[in-house]
């Protein structure tokens, strides 16, 4: 009889301790959770992380919808939108680069300073391309593709 109630009091006391090691586990498995929480938060607090992984699903994505073939051509957009994100997101990334980084820089100069320069070419390229449609094709419809004649003028074609 005695023995008895000594196992008893042994598995109450192995069951006592296993509820204290699971509470435990709750416990570090929320330390966990929170951990991963906090880490997202600060991964999440750059704009890069973030479009970096807004745009690797959207490369998933435009992979997914270039393997079929009624979609073929939706994909073939999104893929032409997500190089334009990773070129300049490999600019961002040279541009801590010892030796490439000052060209980057000088670069981005060189464009901003242009852009005025760009601004009123295509001013005077849209006067006289307007004229020149008007002039060429009187009784034209009016429409947006009439815009894409007016810049594609210099092409010769």
């Amino acid at each position: 009889m005695e023995i008895s109630r000594v196992l008893c009091g042994l598995d109450k006391f192995k069951e006592g301790f296993k509820a204290i090691e699971r509470s435990q586990l709750r416990v570090e498995e929320g330390e966990h959770v929170e951990i991963v929480r906090q880490k997202i938060r600060v991964w999440s607090d750059k704009l890069w992380n973030v479009c970096d992984m807004m745009f690797a699903v959207l490369y998933m994505i435009g992979l997914a919808l270039r393997l079929q073939e009624p979609t073929m051509l939706t994909g073939r957009v999104i893929y032409c939108v997500d190089i334009v994100y990773w070129y300049l997101r490999i600019l961002e990334i040279l541009s801590a680069n010892k030796y490439l980084g000052p060209l980057v820089m000088m670069m981005g100069k060189m464009i901003k300073n242009m852009a005025y320069f760009v601004v009123l070419l295509l001013v005077v390229l849209m006067a006289f391309g307007v004229c020149r449609q008007s002039i060429l094709f009187p009784n034209e419809d009016p429409h947006w593709r009439l815009a894409r004649h007016i810049f594609y003028q210099l092409s010769g074609k």
